[in-house]
């Protein structure tokens, strides 16, 4: 079935079969005509290629030939610059030349480290250990050059190790290098400080050579460890001021090929490098604070960094140690004075030098900051120990600050007190700050003293008069050390004649200015100034009703002149040309005073001032009444005058001042009083011109009392025309001002006496009253 199948298909298909055939055999011809020619074509390439390969060949042969050529020839110049270095670096190194040597180290290392050319050289490979060794010793001298150099601040010796490190390029590590080598020294000299066992070695050596009083071991150590504290303070001035002679010589050197200054050349270095560094060189502890940016002063990194590395040991020392924290609370003045005189040593290094320190207050601040935290402490302890003193001046035991007082004070117990007070102040004057927090302590435990005292205060006149003893003592021994501590206390000296009287002086004077200051900071003592006035306050309660009742006394004796009839020549006894009883009362009374009352307190300062101040009190009311007397004959004035001068002699000289002679202190205590008072003695017999002339030397008011001396009966005094007793109207004109005086004596003398019928005389005297009128109508 195929067969016929595939027969039928042939016989079918036969014309299109043939047409093919054909076509295959074109194909076959043209296929033909084609290999023939690619044959032909191939064959042609294949004579060019032959043409072109061998000229190539020949120049790739020589051009490898020519780089092999220049590499022999730059590897010859390379050896020939290697030998030309190393005959150098030998010369350099016998003639000491450390710069120049270091510069040709640098090169001869660039040759053997830019590539690999030399590698292998024979002749290269024999010096290679040589220049290694070479340049450990270029490096190891010139360390030893800039160590001496810092150590003496010698600048040749300096710039010359710096510059050979520049020339190594391992200036930035080793400027770095010499800061931690400060720090480690100060390091090193502030773990001195606290270290026990040496400690104790030291303490014991203090004890045995008897510098310590006693057998007071933990006194021994802190006066040991306070020595040792110098130590740190010439190892930081000793390192700033390195720093600074380095910091000084990079600004200054100029590197030769650059002409650039040394210090330009630590800025390029990362913070990585340095780090790598330190570590390399076994300072991985201190690769935090000892870093150096261009901008910064070494000198003022290295004082930070030793203040902080200063503040971390205390602290470490003091957590670690309660005997080094007891040091430092007990003596934290010790402490204070130490960084204090740090500060004071750097500043007039560079002062002295006459160069401008590179350290700003900050820096200092942060020094003094070190050990702050334990001012607290110290006061709290200082406090307690002022407390227990005044407890211990009144007996009292326990029971806190409620307890109640149980003796009066000694003398003995009171300068025990103020001793501690005195021990306490000096050793804050380290500082104003400290002095001022201190005698804010101080004056406390004066005011617990004041209290206690107070408590005391009864009927009993002699316990009040020892508690009064005690109190004076205490503000006498007090000024003094007011006068010792306060700046204030020479300008009181110049105005007082003794060193007491300069110490009380400087004590007011310090009182006065702190109480008109807003802040008493500016004056350290004046806590203490100011609760002295609080003891004076209280000791003066005990003596102002003794000297209030006497004045009463003093001030009715006073007012029996107007008893004496000074219209007729003498006294109601007839005793003519003398004084008047009124007056020989006044000198029983003032002598039964000074005998009974003021004896006890003879040589006390409150009371000599008290004295003062009534004496000047009995002038003005003597010569006030003085010239309020009326009528006055001639013999009468004569008598008045007696009186005047009796009283000034036998009562206020002898009252003013203890053991007076003559009037010499009234003269000098007596004041404005005094002067009316002698003013007034030839008044009374004076025209009433001439008084209204003396006005301002008698004072207004006596001045226009003694014109109604002489006014006619028609022109009563001004207390007789209000119908007052003369006491009534002495107590008006303590407590009235001058105007309101004027306008009384118009409103009742004047004005009723206007219309009436008045001579010439009267007139004149009249405007001679409305003269001082007007003056006492305009008077402040």
């Amino acid at each position: 079935f195929i067969n016929d199948e595939l027969h039928a298909q042939v016989s079918d298909n036969h014309e299109s079969l043939l047409r093919q055939v054909t076509h295959v055999k074109e194909l076959e011809s043209t296929l033909g005509s084609v290999s023939v020619g690619v044959e032909s074509l191939a064959q042609s390439l294949e004579r060019i290629r032959r043409d072109l390969q061998e000229p190539f060949d020949v120049i790739e042969a020589r051009t490898r030939q020519l780089a092999r050529l220049h590499r022999c020839a730059e590897t010859l110049r390379r050896l020939v610059r290697f030998l030309q270095h190393t005959r150098q670096l030998r010369a350099y190194l016998a003639a000491a030349d450390l710069a120049s040597a270091a510069q040709s180290y640098a090169a001869l290392q660039r040759l053997l480290l830019s590539d690999d050319a030399l590698r292998g050289v024979a002749l290269v490979e024999q010096r290679r250990t040589w220049v290694a060794a070479a340049g450990d010793d270029v490096r190891e001298r010139a360390a030893q050059l800039l160590r001496r150099g810092v150590d003496a601040l010698h600048e040749a010796d300096t710039a010359t190790a710096l510059q050979v490190f520049a020339n190594l390029g391992s200036l930035p590590e080793r400027v770095d290098h010499s800061a931690v080598r400060a720090l480690r020294r100060v390091v090193a000299a502030t773990e001195q400080v606290f270290d026990s066992d040496t400690l104790q070695a030291d303490a014991s050596a203090l004890l045995e050579s008897g510098q310590v009083a006693g057998n007071d071991r933990a006194l021994a150590r802190r006066t040991a460890m306070w020595a040792r504290f110098e130590n740190v303070q010439d190892a930081i001035l000793t390192s700033t001021v390195q720093m600074y002679h380095l910091q000084s010589v990079l600004e200054r050197r100029r590197d030769p090929h650059t002409h650039e200054p040394l210090l330009a050349l630590l800025a390029g270095k990362s913070g990585a490098e340095k780090d790598a560094d330190a570590t390399d060189n076994g300072d991985a502890a201190l690769v935090d604070t000892v870093t150096f940016t261009g901008a910064v002063s070494l000198a003022r990194r290295l004082w930070c960094d030793a203040v902080r590395a200063l503040d971390e040991h205390v602290d470490e020392a003091t957590g670690r140690s309660s005997d080094v924290s007891a040091a430092f609370v007990i003596e934290y003045p010790a402490a204070l004075r130490q960084l204090y005189e740090l500060r004071r040593r750097t500043r007039a290094h560079f002062s002295d030098k006459r160069v401008d320190s590179p350290l700003v207050d900050a820096d200092f601040a942060a020094l003094l900051r070190v050990g702050s935290r334990f001012r607290t402490p110290f006061l709290q302890r200082s406090w307690e120990r002022l407390y227990a003193a005044a407890q211990q001046a009144f007996g009292i035991s326990g029971g806190g600050a409620e307890a109640s007082a149980q003796q009066v004070p000694t003398a003995k117990m009171v300068l025990s007190f103020v001793k501690a007070m005195a021990d306490e102040l000096e050793r804050a004057t380290v500082t104003r700050e400290l002095l001022h927090a201190v005698a804010k302590g101080v004056a406390r435990s004066v005011k617990f003293f004041v209290g206690a005292a107070e408590s005391l205060v009864g009927r009993d006149h002699k316990r009040n008069a020892a508690l009064f003893a005690a109190l004076l003592q205490l503000h006498t021994s007090s000024s003094v050390v007011v006068f010792s501590l306060a700046p204030t206390a020479s300008a009181a000296t110049q105005s007082a004649g003794d060193a007491r009287a300069a110490a009380l002086a400087a004590a007011e004077a310090v009182a006065a200015e702190a109480a008109a200051a807003s802040s008493d900071k500016q004056q350290p003592m004046a806590p203490l100034a100011l609760a002295l006035r609080d003891v004076l306050a209280l000791a003066d309660q005990f003596i102002e009703p003794l000297f209030s009742a006497f004045a009463k006394v003093a001030e009715a004796a006073i007012l029996d002149m107007h008893r004496v009839n000074y219209a007729v020549a003498g006294d109601s006894n007839g005793e003519a040309n003398d004084c008047s009883a009124f007056v020989r009362t006044l000198q029983t009374h003032v002598g039964t005073f000074q005998s009974r009352t003021l004896a006890p307190f003879a040589a006390c300062e409150l009371v000599a001032r008290r004295r003062v101040e009534l004496t000047q009190r009995l002038l003005a009311f003597f010569a006030r009444h003085a010239c309020l007397v009326r009528p006055l004959t001639p013999a009468g004035r004569l008598q008045l005058a007696a009186d005047l001068a009796q009283f000034e002699a036998g009562v206020a000289a002898p009252l003013v001042q203890r053991d007076a002679v003559g009037t010499e202190a009234l003269r000098r205590l007596g004041g404005t009083a005094y002067k009316r008072l002698r003013r007034v003695r030839p008044a009374i017999f004076e025209a009433p011109a001439q008084i209204a002339e003396a006005r301002e030397a008698l004072g207004l008011r006596n001045a226009l009392h003694l014109l109604f001396a002489h006014a006619p009966a028609a022109l009563p005094s001004p207390h007789r025309a209000a119908r007052w007793t003369v006491g009534r109207y002495s107590l008006y004109l303590d407590e009235t001002l001058d105007v309101d005086l004027w306008h009384f004596v118009e409103k009742h003398c004047l004005e009723p006496t206007a219309a009436a019928d008045a001579d010439e005389a009267q007139t004149a005297l009249v405007e001679l009253m409305r003269t001082i009128g007007s003056d006492m109508s305009s008077a402040k």
